[in-house]
């Protein structure tokens, strides 16, 4: 295709389209709002991973689920996450390979653009020789089968393509030693939680 297209449809409606996707023309749905519901909120934990009592922390630093449907061929942003905060991945259903690049990896060598805390996001295809005509640098793969869970450190840049129809839950969370960080880059409109984040430090 000649670019991404955005849409909003029912997710009866997108099930069925997905069917029709392929490299090229694949089809990804992300959603925060699927996920909210009571009766999920067991199936929503973070992986046993997480460190002791991060679960206390203020709404505004809580780790945020979202369900992802892609179809076959589909790929995700070839992006990285703040360096505060690491990210997880649980695949229910599908089978997606993952391309890893480490934290040494140049900017430059992968065309990125950098945000806030050293988030950022990058126009090259991992999975795509085209993109790596003067070269690749060091990148790890990773191919999930369903059941499994991906956990992804701060500084990791990560991009995922599916290979069949795929059905998986991620989100991000804090490490106990970044809180500080964290509540040092808060903006100065988030009194409350830096309140409430600096008291759980304490």
């Amino acid at each position: 295709s000649d670019g991404v297209q955005l849409r909003r449809t029912h997710l009866a409606t997108y099930i069925k389209d997905i069917e029709r996707s392929e490299s090229g023309n694949a089809f990804l749905m992300v959603s925060e709002d699927a996920l909210d519901h009571r009766a999920l909120v067991r199936f929503l934990l973070p992986p046993a991973c997480f460190e002791p009592g991060l679960e206390n922390l203020p709404s505004c630093l809580q780790c945020q689920t979202c369900m992802v449907i892609g179809g076959k061929g589909a790929t995700s942003k070839l992006h990285r996450d703040p360096l505060t905060w690491f990210g997880w991945n649980f695949l229910v259903l599908g089978t997606t390979r993952w391309a890893l690049f480490p934290p040494s990896t140049p900017i430059s060598s992968i065309g990125a653009k950098c945000g806030n805390w050293g988030s950022g996001v990058a126009e090259a295809n991992s999975f795509s020789e085209a993109s790596w005509r003067d070269g690749r640098p060091e990148m790890w793969e990773v191919e999930q089968s369903m059941g499994d869970v991906l956990l992804i450190p701060p500084g990791w840049w990560q991009q995922c393509l599916y290979e069949e129809r795929s059905l998986a839950l991620r989100g991000q969370g804090v490490t106990e030693a970044c809180l500080p960080l964290v509540v040092e880059g808060l903006p100065v409109g988030s009194g409350g939680c830096v309140g409430d984040t600096k008291t759980l430090l304490e």
